[in-house]
């Protein structure tokens, strides 16, 4: 195999460790609907009895979240997004005009021919869609053949979008395997691959009930997250997390949609203490702060859990607010988690939350 094919892979997965976008980009779930049951799924506890959202709500949101803050990419996710093809695309062409990379997630279930995959992604190609970001484990191919992700792969480099692959670690022993797979599946493919993401399998939903996995070992760490994210949820919550949903209680969810300003959930995303504390000294610390027993193995398969469960726990919230409760040090940490990933550090955001936490604790 071409050297330079496998070296390709091999900078697909280095970027994938040190990429993160945490304040520069914001997910929309635009849909819980989905067409597959997958058996490491967490979408049991996303909530199936919401209404659709309308393209009104969706331009609101979009026009709040350009005008309020500096993200300046929107991922579209599900369920699965393109079970609703018109508020994709309306949303897509909207964001695209509002001036945002736009991506969206898929389980590429839609391109069962070539054909049909043109026909499926020529209206978000002319809406001005760049990225679909095809999720291929092992776990999505006993509902979608490979074929149907070559088909929205061969389409996406037709239309001139790009293309990139959500993996899951417990597929693969090592970086290695990785690569291998994906110069046995694309070949020389692998050179217009734009992103390779990878994850482990979480603990949650239907992912309870699945047979030991190499992400159930102890990881013999402090339990940080890079994953924190700012996710709108269909239900309008907004969360600091782009794992699973989270409740309204949990000390990750920053705000709604629907009755705050997106620049003061912007900023509590980037400066509120339970997150912050999460990406930087990890769940152990959180435990130990809340005097809780870390001493349990903490398993990379269910961090995700564990760090719910701290955030869901009032005693949890509570230390964390009265252990944390310098200004500065927040303001700092965040300011030192950005520019450690690479974002552009937007300086005027953290002044304004600054100031405004201060008055509000003046007040």
């Amino acid at each position: 195999m071409d050297e330079r094919l496998r070296s390709r892979a091999r900078e697909l997965l280095r970027r994938n460790k040190h990429d993160s976008r945490r304040s520069s980009s914001v997910g929309i779930q635009i849909t819980t609907r989905c067409n597959v049951k997958c058996r490491h799924c967490i979408g049991p506890f996303f909530s199936s009895d919401l209404p659709p959202l309308t393209p009104r709500r969706l331009r609101d949101w979009l026009e709040r979240i350009r005008a309020e803050s500096s993200a300046n990419q929107v991922c579209f996710t599900g369920g699965e997004p393109f079970l609703v093809p018109d508020a994709l695309a309306a949303a897509a062409g909207h964001a695209t005009k509002l001036g945002f990379y736009t991506v969206v997630v898929s389980n590429g279930s839609w391109a069962r021919s070539p054909r049909i995959a043109m026909d499926r992604l020529s209206p978000l190609a002319a809406a001005g869609l760049k990225h679909v970001s095809l999720s291929f484990d092992s776990y999505h191919r006993e509902y979608v053949p490979t074929a149907f992700i070559r088909h929205a792969f061969d389409a996406c480099s037709r239309l001139g979008i790009e293309t990139g692959f959500n993996l899951l670690q417990d597929d693969f022993a090592d970086d290695s395997q990785v690569e291998d797979f994906l110069l046995e599946t694309f070949g020389q493919r692998v050179a217009d691959i734009a992103t390779v993401s990878i994850a482990s399998v979480i603990r949650h939903g239907r992912a309870v009930n699945l047979p030991p996995l190499a992400g159930d070992q102890d990881i013999k760490e402090h339990g940080t997250c890079g994953a924190m994210g700012i996710l709108v949820q269909q239900s309008g919550h907004v969360s600091a997390c782009c794992g699973p949903p989270q409740s309204p209680q949990s000390a990750l969810t920053v705000g709604h949609m629907d009755t705050d300003a997106f620049g003061d959930i912007y900023g509590r995303a980037l400066t509120a203490p339970f997150p912050l504390l999460i990406q930087s000294e990890g769940i152990r610390f959180v435990q130990r702060l809340a005097g809780l027993p870390s001493t349990e193995p903490l398993y990379a398969a269910q961090r995700c859990m564990a760090c719910m469960r701290l955030a869901n726990d009032e005693r949890v919230q509570e230390a964390v607010n009265e252990g944390f409760t310098s200004l500065d040090r927040r303001i700092n940490l965040a300011a030192q988690i950005l520019l450690g990933t690479g974002d552009e550090l937007p300086l005027t955001l953290l002044l304004d939350e600054k100031n405004r936490l201060q008055e509000e604790m003046a007040g």
